[in-house]
């Protein structure tokens, strides 16, 4: 067995076996933008588990110091399920977000030949800052016929460099349709529409601090979030390249509910049961929320939710405990009175409570 093949990315190191001067050769030559030699040592393991040169062996090699690097910096970066192409001038980056098998490498290949430079084709790693940590790993790219995508190397492919200190500045959500005729449409989704859909594209989104303030501070300073509908990938160089030259607004009123926290969360059971006492409803534990005009979007645990009505409204009443009656008043003050307002605010209060939004005596 030859040396380990130590590749950096994300700021941390990780050795990969080598078991003949054919694995050595072709890792090398896949893993070109990441090499090092010396300095850190790895904090990663990956074996070479497999017939040397084998795609399925090679696959599995890529695929294992990927989530080897993610799992490093969880909680520490924003870490989207995205190609990462780059302005070559200005470093401005582009996230090209999407879900797997949905075009992400074939955006990054094809973008990246001759127009942007290749930051990464799997995950577009942020700093708190807006920073963007590069990844330029192999492109995993399909071949028809073949069961394994085969492992490509972005100078192998001639994909151009990531630029200098590269920097976030558009967050777009990639929808490839094979039927769609016309030019690309690019269009700014709702804010809490975009983030929602987003979400599910982001690694360990709730070991990082703040995580939904975090991701709304991201998405100010990106300009909101877009929507692009394209045939062909080719076809969007000037539309992307228009959209990283535009500025973009986002014209929202938003405030952030820092989460509850382990202490708080011991601070809520016990006050919960003073509400067992008392009749009183108050939130239950969640790990961060925000309020986006008058809709709410808390994270509980690894699930998103949407609160929009009543629920907005019973959810802000009762950050501090609240009776029935004082929820039912407030809904009546906000969004005015009706028939069967008891009925409607009670059966809010119990859908919010069996999600765990809420607890009650």
């Amino acid at each position: 067995m030859t040396a380990p093949v130590l590749v950096r990315a994300l700021e941390r190191t990780v050795a990969i076996d080598a078991p003949d001067s054919l694995a050595d050769a072709r890792l090398r030559q896949q893993w070109s933008r990441c090499l090092v030699e010396g300095g850190e040592p790895a904090r990663g393991h990956v074996p070479y588990l497999g017939k040397s040169g084998e795609n399925s062996t090679e696959y599995t090699v890529t695929s294992g110091v990927t989530l080897q690097l993610i799992e490093m910096r969880a909680g520490e970066l924003l870490m989207l399920h995205a190609a990462g192409i780059a302005d070559p001038q200005t470093g401005a980056v582009t996230a090209l977000i999407a879900n797997s098998g949905t075009g992400k490498t074939t955006a990054a290949q094809r973008l990246c030949a001759t127009d942007f430079g290749y930051i990464t084709d799997e995950t577009v790693a942020v700093t708190a800052s807006g920073a963007v940590l590069p990844f330029p790993k192999p492109l995993s790219v399909i071949v028809d016929g073949e069961e394994h995508k085969h492992q490509h190397g972005p100078d192998e492919l001639g994909l151009l460099p990531a630029p200098p200190h590269p920097t976030l500045r558009r967050l777009v959500l990639l929808s490839r349709d094979n039927a769609h005729e016309g030019p690309p449409q690019l269009r700014q989704v709702d804010l809490l529409d975009g983030i929602l859909e987003m979400l599910p594209q982001l690694s360990y989104l709730t070991r990082l601090p703040d995580p939904l303030a975090l991701i709304v501070s991201h998405v100010r300073s990106c300009g909101g979030i877009h929507h692009l509908l394209y045939r062909d990938i080719q076809d969007c160089v000037r539309v992307l390249t228009e959209l990283a030259e535009a500025d973009p607004q986002v014209e929202a009123d938003i405030e952030h509910f820092p989460g509850t926290g382990d202490a708080a969360a011991e601070g809520s059971a016990s006050a919960s049961a003073s509400a067992q006492q008392t009749g009183r409803i108050r939130r239950g534990h969640y790990v961060d929320a925000i309020r986006i005009d008058d809709e709410v979007l808390l994270v509980n645990d690894e699930r998103p939710i949407r609160c929009t009505g009543l629920g907005a409204t019973v959810w802000l009443e009762t950050q501090t405990p609240r009776l029935m009656q004082e929820l039912l008043q407030a809904c009546i003050e906000q969004h005015g009175d009706h028939p069967d307002a008891a009925e409607l605010v009670q059966r809010t209060v119990d859908e919010l409570t069996d999600a765990g939004v809420l607890t009650r005596s």
